[in-house]
Order: C-alpha cells, then structure tokens, then sequence
C-alpha cells in the first residue's frame, strides 16, 4: 500500500510519506509540507506528522531520513525527527545544484535514523534556477514476508495468543501495527481467531486441523500456518504414557509375549531410578540422576535429551504430544516432542516423584518439601498448590472422578505441621479426606476400576480404602521381616493386586484375609511390578550391593522367566502394546523381548 506526505521547496514539491505503524505513511489530508524561496536554491522542508491514535505509530515511525544524491555520490542528508510536541518538524538543505539530483527517503523506528526501514522510495528531481518544479515521491514497505509464530499445541475449549512477525528482504525484522494485522481461520468450526485488540486469541473448538492466515495490511504481504487442535489429557488412556502405565497407576498393559531375551541396551553412565513412559510412536523416555531425560527410538538409538540442574523424573506424555517431567533442581519442564523447552514452571523444591495428567490436562506434581501442585499443562500457569506439611517422594494417582491421591513421609524441621498421611484431595485443591498413622507413605497409590484406593505403608501394611470416605476396606500387614517396605501396587482388570517389597517377594492379593500367594523374587527389593494382557506380572529386584534381576511371574504364582541383569533394577517397568518390557538398570534401562 503506499501513503504519503507532502513536502514543497521552493526548488521541487516532493511527496514524501510517513508511516502510519510499519511499512507505510499517511493520506496527504494528514498534512502538507510547506517551502520558501531561496535565490541560491536552498531548501527548506516541513514535514507534518499524522495525529498519535491507536496505531502503533510512535514505534513504527519516529524519523526519516532524507538523502540527496548526486549522481553515484550522496550530495548531502538530513534527519528528520518526530517532533516531542505538535506534528510538524523541519529539515534545510541549505544549497541544491540546478540539475537532476536524486532523492532517497527511508522511515525508521529511532529517531536518530536507525533501525530496519519500515518504508523506502527515491527518484530523480529536477532542481531549475529560479523555479519551483512539481514532484511527488511515494514510499512504499520494506516488508517482503510475514511469519507466524508458531502455535506448539491448542486444546478444545482453550484460547492462546497469535502473533506474526513481518521481515524485509534481508530477513530483519520489520516493526509494525498491531491494528494492521488481520486474521482468518480456514475450518471455523476447528478453531477461530479473535481479533479488534493488540492481542489476538486463537480458540480450539474441536479437535481437527485450520489453515490460519495473517496478512499485513499496509505491505499486503500473508502467510498461513496450519494448526492441530487437540483434546487435552494423557496421550492414551491404553497405552503406557506415564508412570505405572495410567492416571489411576494400575501398571496394567494389553502387551503380551516377552520371553526374556534382551532386544537392547541403553546406557546413561549414571544411575537410573526413573521409571519409563512410551510415547505412540515407540519412543521411550526416562529420566537419569544425572539430571537429563532420554528419548530413545524403538531400535535402542538416542533420538534427544534433556538436560536439567537434578535428577530427572519418568515424564507423563499429553494428547498432543507434550513430554513433561519434573526434576531435583524444582521445576517441572513441557518439552515439545523434538525436546525443545515450551515451558518450565518451578515449585518450592526439588521434585523427586513422578507427575500425573488429568483428563483436562492438569499436571499434578509434587515437590518434596510437602506440596502438590496443580499446574495448566498448555501453559504452565500455577493453579493451586496444597501442603501436606511433610516429604513427598511418591507419585499422584488420579481417580476417574478427578480425585488425586498423594502420600508423605518423614517429618524435617523446615515442615511446620510433620504428618503421616495419604491425601485425598479435590480437583479444585481442596481436600476431601485424609488417611493416617504411625507410618509413612513412600510409594504411589493405585486406584481400581471400581474406585478402591490401594497403598502401602512403611510398617509393611497393604491397605484398601474406600474412595468416599477414606475409610479402610481392608489392610494387610507383612510380617517376613522387620522394616518392610511394599511398593507402590499393579492392578489387574480382574481386580487382583500385586505389590513388591523389600523381603524380596511378590505379593498378590484378591481379598483382605491373606495373599492368594506369595513369590519369591529374590534380592533386598521388588520394584513396582508391571502386568501384561495375558496376566503375566514383570517386577525388578535388587539387593543393595550392586546385583539384580528381571522377572516374569504367570498369573499363578509361578516364575515363567529371569534374566540377570548387569547391576540393581531400581525403576518401575514398563510394557509396550508389542510386549516389549523396559526396566531401568543401575546405568541405563534394557529392553526385553
């Protein structure tokens, strides 16, 4: 689009434009620029600038410089400023040469002429002795191409900003309007744009795809971006996506057939106490105590990491591909799925238990100084947080109803109100009940089909709660040893519950009487357990001194396969749809087929 100003000498009538935001200038009614006469050919220009209204003119246009050529040789140039009161500002040449000149013209966003050129013209002027020639100069945009800003992810029912940059041909970055800027939305009923403000809003309506498209108005220059709309929530509610395979940490998978054999190792270097998730496409994450998690290709190939200042968590992966986990160093961090950052948010210590996603896409997560948060898994705002006023090392469970589950343990100084308890506590971060005694809880909950809420206590006990009240259904206690200390559990479609623990043996239950049998794993500590869609129930062990193992157990008690590992198994399992079987060892994690 070109706009200009006028600007008369008493030697040539130039019309010369400035910009209304980026790229252009006024209507000539926005004011003309004034000459007088001079013998000698000086020349003296007014320049009137447009009124300040809503558009962005103080950043878009606050000089232009004015350049007088000779032939190849700048004959002589002028700056002229935007005045700090009134609209009018003035710039002499003091001495023009009769003969054809050339005149260049370009805005710029500082005063002082400098910057990227929102607006560039020149042309010949003819200077005649003792004449006022007519001439007109138009100043047209810099602005060659337009990009959006990329639109990582949307949710149905959720609105986020959209911006757009303009560039000139050298790709710098050209200032412009806001109020120049103009939007549209392709498939109206995926997703629409609102606009009329400096700070336009996409809306998700429903999942699927839109071809959105921004135009600048002054340059007329677009571009379009395609945007995907997502559900928000886990990834797969089948599908092993975070820790213990689903919100409610039943560790259940549909996967079948591992015989225990290895398919690949992976190696860190460091210790690995994370469990793994799996993405939809097969790649496996897992976090490392040297602070990075890993994304690993189905082939056992490194695809990225991540590094963080702590000890990284098993991640839970989103619907739309979103990777977030928690780290020692305070924050829980969204990776895109390349692992570039989206957004990190930092709690009030470090973060050594798993997250969890709810079906609105909340992360719960906690850090072990006593407090759950509940943070916007789109954008990383903080919710709410609760105090449970003591440690927090295991993971949140998520009931159906939105209901989440959270254990503490082992009272320090620096926590006000010390307490041994499982929290219930309501989406909005109220709670709903509590559940206590003289025994911590360090491992997860799980949560059944029918709502019976499961956890171990650090005495040994196996407790069965009722989901409404808090209310104990039933509680087991292990008596093989002293200080035994269950897992968190697994638990099967039929309602059977498998627990670990550090006697070395696999317990699972079908009532509150007695276990329906007990296997002898082996080592100091059974990890978490894992079942697959056969029945089959994978667990780890280690003994503390280095040494460890992998097991399959068939659904009767009995040890289907083992197989030796290189160092301890201290992270829960995880099953692939395709039976594979991850489990982090001492270095790393192995894959068995």
């Amino acid at each position: 689009m070109k706009i200009s100003n006028v600007i008369r000498a008493v030697s040539a009538l130039l019309l010369l434009p400035v910009l209304v935001g980026c790229g252009t200038g006024s209507s000539p009614s926005n004011g003309a620029v004034t000459g007088s006469k001079s013998a000698n050919g000086s020349v003296t220009f007014t320049i009137k600038w447009p009124q300040r209204t809503t558009r962005l003119i103080p950043v878009a246009s606050n000089s232009i410089k004015v350049v007088v050529m000779q032939g190849a040789t700048q004959y002589t140039s002028q700056v002229v400023s935007r005045p700090t009161t009134g609209n009018s500002s003035t710039v002499t040449f003091d001495v023009l040469p009769v003969g054809t000149l050339t005149l260049a013209a370009s805005a710029y966003p500082n005063r002082d002429g400098t910057g990227v050129a929102q607006a560039y013209a020149s042309a010949p002027i003819t200077i005649q002795a003792g004449k006022i020639t007519n001439f007109s100069l138009t100043m047209s945009t810099t602005i060659t191409n337009i990009k959006i800003n990329p639109i990582y992810t949307l949710w149905t029912n959720r609105s986020v900003p959209i911006t757009a940059a303009a560039y000139d041909a050298n790709n710098n970055l050209v200032l412009t309007a806001p109020a120049s800027w103009s939007w549209k939305s392709a498939s109206t009923g995926v997703a629409t744009i609102t606009t009329g403000t400096d700070k336009p809003q996409i809306s998700g309506l429903t999942v699927g795809s839109s071809v959105v498209t921004a135009t600048e108005g002054e340059s007329a220059a677009s571009s379009t971006y395609t945007v995907n709309v997502f559900a928000p929530g886990l990834a797969s509610t089948t599908k092993w996506v975070k820790y213990q395979g689903s919100a409610q940490n039943t560790g259940y998978s549909s996967g079948t057939g591992a015989t225990g054999s290895l398919k690949w190792s992976f190696s860190t270097g460091a210790p690995t106490y994370s469990a793994e998730a799996i993405g939809i496409d097969g790649t496996v994450y897992f976090g490392s105590s040297n602070g990075s998690l890993y994304a690993v290709n189905p082939d056992g190939s490194q695809k990225w990491t991540y590094a963080t200042g702590g000890q990284a968590s098993c991640p839970v992966i989103g619907n739309d591909g979103t990777i977030y986990f928690g780290s020692g160093d305070g924050n829980l961090y969204a990776l895109n799925p390349d692992g570039s950052l989206r957004w990190s948010s930092t709690t009030v210590s470090g973060i050594y238990s798993n997250p969890a996603m709810a079906a609105d896409g909340t992360i719960y997560v906690c850090s072990y100084k006593g407090t759950l948060n509940a943070i916007d898994g789109l954008t990383g705002a903080k919710k709410w947080t609760f105090a449970t006023g003591n440690y927090i090392f295991a993971s949140p469970a998520i009931a159906a109803d939105g209901t989440v589950y959270v254990g503490c343990d082992s009272p320090t100084a620096n926590i006000s109100t010390p307490s041994n308890l499982l929290f219930a506590i309501n989406p909005d971060g109220s709670q709903k009940w509590q559940y206590g005694g003289a025994y911590g809880f360090d491992s997860a909950a799980g949560v059944a089909s029918d709502g019976t809420v499961y956890i171990a206590t650090n005495d040994g006990g196996v407790h069965a709660l009722d989901p409404a009240t808090g209310s104990e259904q039933w509680v087991y206690t292990i008596t093989t040893g002293t200080n035994i200390h269950p897992s968190a559990p697994a638990i099967a479609p039929d309602g059977t519950v498998y627990f670990g623990a550090t006697d070395g043996n696999l317990y699972a239950f079908t009532n509150h009487l007695a276990p329906k049998w007990t296997a002898t794993i082996g080592g100091n500590y059974v990890v978490a357990p894992a079942i697959g869609g056969d029945g089959v129930v994978y667990t780890g062990f280690n003994d503390n001194a280095g040494n460890g193992g992998y097991t399959a157990i068939n659904p009767n008690g009995t040890v289907k396969w083992t197989y030796a590992t290189s160092g301890e198994v201290n992270g829960a399992s995880a099953i692939g749809s395709d039976g594979i079987v991850y489990a982090a060892t001492y270095g790393g994690i192995i894959a068995l087929k």
